[in-house]
């Protein structure tokens, strides 16, 4: 039985909620997500794509127009073309970047993270490019950023 390492693809939906103060919070996201099956190995294995539903949470740091944060959860998956249902954990890791506010309290973020899917036939490693829609409430203190303003 052979093993090896072979690109594939992913795409997930996901709905978060940042939980907490303005600097150190908590973060929680549930999603859908659907892995393609890989592409063959050197040794002609090919990983199964499934999709599934996920959810997680961890800690969420802001300084400025950054956000870092490590998620760690699960998700419930079955298998393309089976049905064959399994569970397994991940954690990621990741950053963003609030690139522009669209009004008061809506703003749009880019990042990047790190998904680590800890499958029990697979370990699935990843880079994630993220576009963030994110809403915040009047009374949450928002970081400053420049604004003209007409002078007295």
């Amino acid at each position: 039985m052979g093993s090896g390492t072979a690109p594939g693809a992913a795409v997930s939906a996901e709905l978060g909620a940042r939980i907490g103060g303005d600097r150190l919070a908590a973060m929680i996201r549930a999603g859908v997500v659907k892995q393609a099956a890989s592409a063959y190995t050197d040794v002609w294995t090919r990983y199964r794509g499934f999709s599934g539903l996920s959810l997680a949470a961890g800690p969420n740091l802001r300084l400025g127009l950054f956000e870092f944060g490590v998620l760690a959860g699960g998700a419930l998956a079955r298998y393309d073309l089976s049905y064959s249902y399994f569970a397994f954990p991940y954690i990621e890791p990741g950053a963003s970047y609030r690139a522009a506010r669209l009004d008061d309290r809506f703003s749009l973020g880019i990042g990047l993270s790190l998904p680590v899917y800890l499958r029990a036939d697979a370990l699935s490693l990843g880079f994630r490019a993220v576009v963030e829609l994110r809403y915040e409430s009047p009374h949450q203190e928002r970081p400053s950023t420049p604004s003209a303003e007409s002078a007295p």
